[in-house]
This record gives C-alpha cells, sequence and structure tokens, in this order.
C-alpha cells in the first residue's frame, strides 16, 4: 500500500489562501507548480546514507539507492492536491508497523553486498547458526568464507531457504550477508507533512499565477 496526503483548498487554509484561490481563477497551472515543489522537497527531506545506515526513528528515511525517493509523485484534480507515494514501502515508512513472513523467513541484509538483493541473487549461500541475544538466529553466509564441517547427514538436510544443509563457522571470520527472522519491527520516518511553510509557498505561488492573468 501506498502513503499520500490530500489538500483541498477551497474553503482552507486561512483567508488569504482562500482569497488567492478565488483570485486566481482556475488554480490547476498553480497546484502543478506547488505539487512539483512539494514533490522535490520530500526527495530533498530525506537524507543520503549508506546501505546500512538507517535514519533514527522519527526522521525521514534515508536514501540508499534513491529507488524510493524516486517513486514520489503527485496528482491534481480540480482544487485538490494529492502528494506522495503508491510504493509497497511507503506506508511502513510513513506511519510504522511490523513486516511479518508468509512462509519463509525474512531475509535481512547485513552488508552494503547483499542491500537491495535476494539469497537467490548468491548462488553459494548457506545456512548457519549464532547464538546471539536474541538466542539461536540463523544466518546465511558465503561458503567461500567458511571451512565445511558437515557430517553426510547434515548434507541432505534441507535449509529454510531451499539451498541444502548447514555448516559450521570455521575459525575464519565468515562473511555474513543475511540474517534470517520471522518478523521485523520497521520504526516510524515520516516523510509526509503540510507545514506553515508549505502555507507560504502555495501562497506566494497562487499569487504569481493571479497577477499572470
Amino acid at each position: 500500500m501506498g502513503a499520500t496526503i490530500s489538500m483541498k483548498f477551497t474553503g482552507q487554509g486561512g483567508e488569504s489562501i482562500a482569497s488567492a484561490f478565488a483570485r486566481c481563477g482556475n488554480p490547476g497551472p498553480a497546484l502543478e507548480e506547488f505539487g512539483e515543489y512539494k514533490r522535490r522537497q520530500i526527495i530533498f527531506s530525506m537524507p543520503h546514507r549508506g546501505p546500512l545506515m538507517a535514519s533514527a526513528p522519527g526522521e525521514p528515511p534515508g536514501q540508499h539507492s534513491g529507488s524510493f525517493a524516486q517513486t514520489m509523485t503527485y496528482n491534481v484534480e480540480g482544487a485538490r492536491l494529492q502528494v506522495g507515494s503508491h510504493d509497497p514501502r511507503a506506508q511502513i515508512l510513513q506511519e510504522g508497523g511490523t513486516i511479518t513472513a508468509t512462509g519463509k523467513l525474512l531475509a535481512i541484509p547485513l552488508s552494503e553486498e547483499s542491500y537491495g538483493k535476494r539469497p537467490r541473487d548468491f548462488p553459494d549461500l548457506v545456512l548457519t547458526f549464532r547464538r546471539t541475544n536474541f538466542g539461536l538466529t540463523a544466518f546465511l553466509v558465503r561458503v567461500s568464507e567458511l571451512t565445511d564441517t558437515r557430517t553426510p547427514r547434515e548434507r541432505k538436510r534441507t535449509s529454510l531457504t531451499g539451498q541444502t544443509g548447514y555448516v559450521r563457522p570455521s575459525k575464519e571470520h565468515p562473511e555474513f550477508l543475511f540474517v534470517l527472522k520471522h518478523s521485523v519491527e520497521i520504526y516510524q520516518h515520516p516523510y509526509l507533512e503540510w507545514t506553515r511553510d508549505d502555507e507560504v509557498v502555495l501562497l506566494v505561488t497562487l499569487r504569481s499565477h493571479w497577477n499572470q492573468r
């Protein structure tokens, strides 16, 4: 599901904005211009961060690849402006919530190399386990970074990811690419809001189109 904010300006926004709308006649071009401003403003509010550097709760979501930011759009219908995104990530980033696995476990990337990818993009992954603060935790690691100490019986086991078997970590430091979880909690990262500055910019935009009449 996406997330948008809708603003209907006729009769709202204070006397100055309502008056500007009335004098503008056709507010469509002004709202188109303001919609593009608001779209760019939302993208600008998203800090540029590395793949594994999440924004703090309450901050706008960080930009990693820029794919989410580019889903921002706007739509004008009469005196109504709608700004936001229909991307599946939009709502949970705006409001927060829990993503729960359906069927297989969720594979959460742990490195820059695995960010934005799926386990099937790495043909040499195997399943291994480590004890963490959350108990026994499953990880997907690169085979080349491990010493394969599996018994023949262990090799025949089917892992939770569809790969066969698991390995015991060697004394060398393996490369952990994914952690497997039943669910993951996403904090709120609101990026859609209507501010006093927006009112000022909208009023200036309306007046500029009013003066062009």
